[in-house]
């Protein structure tokens, strides 16, 4: 089944939402991060799969759907979902099909578990890394939380400029299709390039946010469509512990009145996609801590806006 199409086959009920609501891209500001503080920072919201070799990140070029908004927001929400996926450089795709989804709902819960059901390929791979276990997906579907989202990544070759299937075989193995994936295709790995990482790192192949408009009315339209951009640019652990950290992830947990991520949350996701992802051929572990420890460094070293 297409994505596309899949998605609009849904009967999702569209609910009101107030985007009078127009702030600056005003960043908070934080205190002076050292590196061990900023370390803290990205083990508590980083959340890679299992054994997978590194944080993942968008490799191919983000293809964009936002549904089920009124035109005004929908504006605002992509527009700004975009300019921060650009700012990353991260290519924005036009035309193509939708690798990052974001679905408004006036039931959040029932809208998740309906796309569980009617699109399991949207969260679960048939080979590679694990993308989450049941208690996890379940999470997805039955949290009370505003905004959740699935994240799907697998091993991607920068030298070929594709993403790896485990072994030799058909594109069905990965659990989707070349055109499925909507940017890159999907290739079977030589024995040596998967056992010696070579060119290998780990790229995100799509994701999913479900946005519930009942839970929304607090904050700012260009807050919310932050949020997102964080989430969806990025593995974020989705039950992630933050108070003590000055976040957007906290939106909704006593700080309504952030207009946008903070410095510490645009310092990460600078960090995550430069941060060097070296020691080719070592264990996945090894890879995950100098990729983390890379993060935490240009954090403390740059957090601007």
């Amino acid at each position: 089944m297409q994505m596309p199409s899949a998605f609009l086959a849904l009967s999702l009920a569209l609910a009101a939402q107030d985007t009078s609501a127009v702030l600056d891209d005003v960043v908070v500001t934080a205190p002076p991060l050292t590196p061990e503080v900023a370390r803290s920072y990205v083990d508590r919201i980083a959340n890679p799969p299992l054994r997978a070799l590194s944080l993942a990140t968008w490799r191919t070029p983000v293809c964009l759907l936002v549904e089920n908004l009124a035109p005004e927001a929908k504006s605002i929400v992509s527009a700004r979902i975009v300019a921060r996926a650009e700012n990353l450089g991260i290519k924005v795709g036009e035309g193509c099909r939708p690798n990052l989804v974001v679905v408004f709902t006036s039931d959040g819960s029932a809208t998740a578990t309906d796309l569980v059901s009617a699109i399991p390929t949207l969260f679960r791979l048939k080979a590679g890394e694990p993308q989450g276990d049941r208690h996890e997906l379940a999470v997805f579907e039955t949290t009370t939380a505003p905004v959740r989202w699935w994240t799907m990544s697998g091993d991607y070759s920068t030298y070929r400029g594709a993403f790896l299937t485990p072994t030799h075989g058909e594109d069905s193995q990965f659990g989707l299709s070349s055109d499925q994936n909507g940017s890159a295709p999907m290739r079977a790995a030589d024995p040596g390039e998967i056992y010696s990482n070579q060119s290998q790192v780990r790229a995100i192949i799509r994701s999913t946010v479900v946005v519930d408009t009942r839970q929304t009315g607090g904050v700012s339209t260009e807050a919310l469509a932050d949020y997102i951009a964080m989430v969806a640019l990025a593995e974020v652990d989705p039950e992630a512990d933050t108070q003590k950290f000055p976040t957007i992830l906290n939106l909704w947990d006593g700080q309504a009145d952030l207009p946008a991520m903070t410095t510490w949350d645009w310092a990460y996701l600078k960090g995550l996609y430069k941060a060097e992802i070296r020691i080719s051929g070592s264990i996945s572990p090894v890879r995950s801590r100098f990729q983390l420890n890379e993060i935490a460094r240009s954090m403390a070293g740059d957090r601007t806006p």
